[in-house]
């Protein structure tokens, strides 16, 4: 267990993935993509996520698997003191398990203890289940956008959580 402000949440395994990962973190971005369709999400297309945005992010040792069977992967990219989250997915056999919940608060407890200012989400306004995730997770919206190379999903919002101010004073 970890403490974020003194409540227990359950640890979740993670690990960097490789390159031996690829065929499995393929598979959950189809299923992901399956997910999107069947709620209405327009958030990726056919052309993205694909296997070189997958290759680039395992190069950059920035895509985490999570849980023992690898059911759900994450993107995690700094920038100075600042982490983005991208392309989180959570197998559809374990959707509403908590998963995506567990995740999220354990990028937030590894922001706290690297010093990271904060850390942002940008979905797409059709991405409901996201935008409650990250509203119950206590991130402000900070903007909207339109991708440029998918203006046809329309708004995309950009939400973001202060970190220092969610880390505990010392005693």
């Amino acid at each position: 267990m970890i403490n974020i402000n003194s409540i227990q949440v359950p640890t979740i395994t993670r690990r960097l993935a490789t390159l031996n990962d690829v065929e499995d973190i393929l598979t959950l971005i189809v299923d992901a993509k399956e997910q999107m369709a069947r709620n209405g999400v327009q958030q990726w297309n056919d052309a993205y996520p694909n296997e070189a945005v997958v290759l680039a992010d395992i190069c950059h040792q920035s895509l985490w698997l999570y849980g023992s069977a690898n059911n759900a992967c994450v993107t995690i990219v700094r920038h100075g003191n600042q982490c983005f989250i991208k392309r989180l997915m959570v197998d559809s056999e374990q959707t509403g398990c908590g998963i995506a919940s567990r995740m999220i608060d354990d990028v937030v407890s590894r922001g706290i203890s690297s010093n990271t200012k904060e850390i942002r989400v940008l979905t797409n306004h059709t991405n409901q289940p996201m935008i409650n995730l990250v509203r119950k997770k206590q991130f402000s919206q900070i903007g909207q956008l339109i991708m440029p190379d998918r203006p046809q999903f329309g708004n995309f919002i950009e939400f973001q959580k202060d970190v220092q101010s969610t880390k505990p004073s010392p005693n």
